[in-house]
């Protein structure tokens, strides 16, 4: 009995610190997609048309970092907590999609292969987020895991020929973007404990 009752006590240490490294992680993704939108660091006042729609690709992100933030600081409202979030990183996905989609319908000659190819990752990326938003699955970091290499490989492409996008541009876009689904496959070890197998949140 005592020997149970210390091992409980390190677990819970444990379980703390790493509950308080991802919060420090999660804030500071948070600042890193405000700045990215241009929410914090002054962003024009006036966006035209559906240019709007990458700053709001960033500001989802934020917005799915606090969620899950909340889905660590709440324990008795992890799963809903988990959809918003994984709600808001699919939309964040969305809007790189309708970004890339806007360009290709304004001018198709701006176009190179990595918007085509990002636009297909960046779909499958928001389908399987979303996915998550609508129905428990079994085993859902594989999806989150699969979806967040999916944001990534569609952004780091574009440090590849023909455009060659600055190194520092691409890998924080990258790590700003990816970042919500990332840390959603970390949290799946806590949404798993709260709902039992085959029953819904």
């Amino acid at each position: 009995m005592e020997q149970t009752g210390q091992g409980e006590r390190r677990r819970s240490k444990t379980d703390w610190v790493g509950t308080v490294l991802l919060l420090f992680a999660v804030a500071a993704l948070i600042v890193l997609n405000l700045l990215k939108s241009g929410i914090l660091g002054g962003a024009e006042a006036l966006i035209p048309g559906f240019q709007v729609l990458y700053p709001l690709a960033y500001a989802s992100s934020a917005l799915s970092m606090a969620a899950f933030a909340a889905l660590l600081l709440l324990p008795g409202r992890r799963i809903a907590a988990f959809r918003i979030s994984s709600g808001l990183a699919a939309l964040s996905a969305l809007c790189s999609v309708s970004y890339a989609v806007g360009w290709w319908i304004f001018d198709p000659k701006l176009m190179f292969w990595q918007d085509y190819a990002g636009i297909a990752l960046q779909a499958l990326a928001c389908a399987l987020t979303a996915a998550l938003t609508v129905r428990r699955k079994k085993g859902p970091l594989r999806l989150l895991v699969l979806a967040s290499l999916c944001v990534t490989a569609g952004t780091l492409i574009f440090l590849l020929p023909p455009l060659m996008e600055p190194a520092a541009s691409v890998l924080t876009r990258a790590l700003a973007l990816a970042s919500p689904m990332a840390l959603l496959a970390v949290s799946g070890l806590f949404t798993e404990e709260s709902v039992p197998s085959g029953q819904e949140g």
